[in-house]
């Protein structure tokens, strides 16, 4: 239901843009940033049509990642339609995101170091459904998810946090600088101790993207970089 209506306003959107702002549908689609995120879902097709997997299960996996993608591409556009209007309403979330990725990555902290490992069965919890706790390769090492359905969901939203807090450190100076910066550590450390491979390089790739986005390097460079990473 989520992924349908996700897809419905990306298309009421987009429509909406084409019929009112056409200009603004062709300086979109420019922009290396949405660029990077087509590219993302080319690869995701190429995927599928290549994969082993069931045609069920692809189609699962394309619709629970194409639903991100999707979003994101539909609020660049919203920002773009009425950009005053989106930077005063969203003028506070990055702070917002940031408190809660650091009370999230404490949490999860907590549940690895300090708590039992099946403390989680108070608030329902069970291995019949949601399992109170998950370790690495079934062994004694727990990985954190606070209290989501697990370390890949808890990974995927501190990601959002942490470039909320590593952008509050960039714009910030003195003591706020400090205060975001060392939000941005406890959100990696959440981040480590929930073990998720896919966390980690998604955060490198973002890194990379944001680096690739904000400084001005040779297309040299970035050809050689692409074709080392691909290598």
């Amino acid at each position: 239901a989520t992924s349908v209506l996700i897809a419905a306003l990306t298309l009421t959107i987009f429509g909406y843009t084409l019929w009112k702002y056409p200009t603004e549908i062709k300086l979109f689609i420019r922009h290396k940033i949405n660029w990077a995120v087509f590219a993302l879902g080319l690869i995701m097709v190429i995927t599928i049509l290549t994969g082993d997997a069931t045609w069920h299960a692809k189609a699962v996996g394309l619709v629970m990642d194409g639903r991100y993608l999707l979003a994101f591409l539909a609020f660049r556009l919203l920002v773009r339609i009425d950009s005053q209007f989106w930077h005063k309403a969203l003028e506070k979330l990055p702070r917002i995101l940031t408190i809660i990725g650091v009370i999230l990555a404490i949490v999860g902290l907590v549940q690895v170091t300090l708590m039992p490992r099946d403390f989680l069965t108070i608030f329902g919890y069970s291995f019949d459904g949601v399992a109170p706790y998950v370790s690495i390769d079934q062994g004694e090492n727990l990985r954190a998810f606070a209290t989501l359905a697990g370390p890949n969901n808890f990974a995927n939203y501190l990601l959002i946090t942490l470039f909320a807090a590593l952008f509050m450190a960039w714009k910030s100076k003195g003591r706020s600088k400090v205060v975001y910066t060392s939000s941005a550590f406890v959100i990696i450390l959440g981040l480590m101790a929930s073990s998720s491979r896919a966390a980690f390089l998604a955060a490198a790739v973002s890194l990379a993207v944001l680096i690739l986005s904000s400084v001005k390097i040779s297309k040299k460079v970035i050809v050689a970089g692409l074709a080392s990473l691909a290598v």
